[in-house]
């Protein structure tokens, strides 16, 4: 009975404290008094805030305040929706005003939903005490290095393996393997120029893995892409560790020493995984000329996420970067290959299989990011669809041998990805309203204010409590308004036929010789010009339209607001000259 209370007591007082939270959220209040709510509820977070941001060495006092702004903001967040759904759908209306009601308040739900997740997994972040193996010892562990490479340049590849071969390490307990996809034997044996290319390359990389002293490895075909290729190699090779590197990741000399040090303490630890740290600026950051100051769009994930994750022993194979057991690998029949994102799939099942990870907070590997608005889409649109096709195939909400604290934090990871939906009926809603007066709030403007404006001035103070240092709020605005026209039919699609998806190789070591205008550009101007005309009908109502200026000028302000951000999106397709 004790043992039991022990395990379940804990979950039913967070139950029961989100009863009463949802309880007292759904309270109807006169306006005045959902006024002085609000108020003192924003007041109340900007206080924490001060507050946290005068105690930053008490670590108890940041859980604590931490805590209940989570809470606070969750309450305000809660409210809204109920009040939403209770009372400001038109249920006595038309069938379309409620159909695109219902439509914004699922969007509304998602955002919220996305809101919990997050704050959820990065409530304590860990910060692991960085250890260091004494590469001296004669009973280190063999590490075999894998470098997977599919058609990156032949020098981008010699500055990656010059750096894995010259890892702090005992030469007689280190195997560097270049493993090539693009010379397969399949790839080689082809007829014509793409055959004669492939065994052109394979001369090459052979050349250069005996002049830098590593071994070249390749396979019959390319099947299952990345994760296939390291499997080829994983039945090839007898090290005790494996360490994988991307092919235009260079990892600092000292890597293995930190890496190998949770193996080493822990044998039931099977993953560690390190940052990635970029060298050059995204797409969004060089097309918009963004100030250097600006925190990189993988700051969030690296600094806060991957320490919120590990945490709840959530480890993430970020597929580059990391040293994994190959005992480990072997007992779950190696990388997986059921979707294209073998990382994230590799890292549930290491999970549901009882092993342990670690995530070591150290810049040890600099790499390049998608370097073209087009590498950046293929990129991010293979990671998107993804996720969602692991959401379908490895559901980590009822994927046996996970914990609930695991599973609700890759659940977050997946879930994510889905804010592209939400985004464009966010981008799309207003416009409806003003082209076809379609009603979305059955309430007026005073009444929507006064619910929606304390909770999203608390999603902002939240925002910047968390993820202040790692990720400006307007900055991130703008990086989903350019993925989410993309993400939006492919997700969809990857919804609805999760084993239709191929793996794309983001390409590496472009260089733009001139400026010119992506052709991704097309779908936003679409949308600016769906824009323009929608202000232009919005204008017509403010001034001819009985009793529509109200609704008309807060759509209004929605969809100029929406426009800043479609605007930044046409900036970052347009490419800037680049070279090397």
């Amino acid at each position: 009975m004790k043992l039991l209370l022990d395990r379940y007591l804990p979950w039913m007082m967070w139950a029961a404290g989100v009863v009463l939270l949802v309880y007292i959220a759904d309270l109807d209040l006169y306006p005045d008094e959902q006024l002085l709510l609000g108020s003192l509820s924003i007041l109340l977070l900007l206080g924490l805030r001060w507050h946290l941001r005068r105690t930053p060495e008490n670590v108890s006092a940041l859980r604590l305040g931490r805590l209940v702004l989570m809470v606070l903001g969750g309450f305000l967040a809660v409210r809204y929706l109920l009040w939403r759904v209770e009372y400001s759908l038109p249920w006595q209306g038309d069938e379309a005003s409620m159909v695109a009601a219902v439509v914004l308040v699922m969007a509304e739900a998602m955002a919220v939903a996305l809101y919990f997740f997050g704050a959820f997994v990065n409530i304590h972040p860990l910060r692991r005490e960085a250890k260091t193996v004494d590469v001296s010892r004669r009973d280190l562990p063999m590490v075999d290095v894998f470098v997977p490479t599919y058609d990156e340049p032949v020098e981008l590849l010699r500055t990656t393996l010059l750096a894995v071969t010259n890892l702090h390490y005992p030469r007689n307990r280190l195997n560097v393997y270049l493993l090539d996809d693009g010379g397969t034997e399949a790839k080689c044996a082809a007829e014509g120029r793409a055959g004669k290319q492939a065994r052109e390359r394979q001369r090459q990389l052979k050349r250069l893995c005996r002049d830098i002293g590593c071994r070249y490895m390749t396979r019959e075909d390319n099947s299952h892409a990345k994760a296939g290729n390291i499997n080829a190699a994983l039945v090839r090779t007898q090290g005790d560790l494996v360490a994988v590197f991307d092919a235009d990741h260079v990892p600092t000399a000292d890597f293995l020493e930190h890496a190998v040090a949770p193996l080493l303490d822990d044998d039931e630890v099977a993953l560690v995984q390190t940052p990635h740290f970029m060298l050059n600026r995204d797409p969004v950051e060089k097309n918009l000329k963004a100030d250097r100051l600006m925190p990189g769009e993988g700051e969030m994930f690296y600094t806060l996420n991957l320490r919120g994750m590990d945490n709840w022993n959530a480890g993430f194979f970020c597929g580059s970067g990391a040293v994994l057991r190959r005992s480990a690998l072997e007992a779950i029949g190696g990388i997986g290959t059921k979707t294209i994102v073998e990382d994230a799939e590799t890292s549930i099942e290491l999970s549901s299989r009882g092993y342990k990870s670690a995530y070591l907070h150290r810049p040890m590997l600099a790499g390049l990011n998608a370097e073209s608005a087009d590498a950046f889409v293929t990129q991010r649109t293979r990671w998107g669809t993804g996720m969602v096709q692991l959401l379908s195939l490895k559901n980590p909400l009822t994927y046996p041998g996970l914990s609930w604290p695991q599973r609700l934090a890759y659940f977050n990871c997946i879930f994510f990805w889905l804010f592209s939906i939400a985004r464009v009926v966010f981008l799309l809603a207003p416009v409806v309203v003003l082209l076809t007066g379609v009603t979305l709030f059955a309430a007026t403007p005073q009444e929507i204010l006064l619910y929606l404006l304390p909770h999203l001035f608390a999603v902002i103070i939240l925002s910047n409590v968390l993820y202040g240092r790692v990720r400006w709020i307007f900055v991130s605005e703008i990086y989903e308004t350019v993925q989410s026209l993309f993400f939006f039919f492919p997700l969809l699609g990857a919804l609805f036929r999760p084993g239709n998806k191929s793996f794309k190789v983001t390409p590496k070591g472009e260089s733009l010789h001139r400026d010119f205008l992506s052709t991704h550009a097309a779908r936003f101007y679409l949308v600016i010009l769906m824009q323009l005309v929608a202000t232009g009908f919005g204008i017509y109502a403010m001034m001819y339209v009985p009793d529509g200026f109200d609704m008309a000028f807060i759509a209004l302000l929605w969809n100029g607001y929406n426009m800043l951000f479609v605007l930044a999106a046409l900036g970052v397709l347009y490419e800037r000259r680049q070279l090397r």
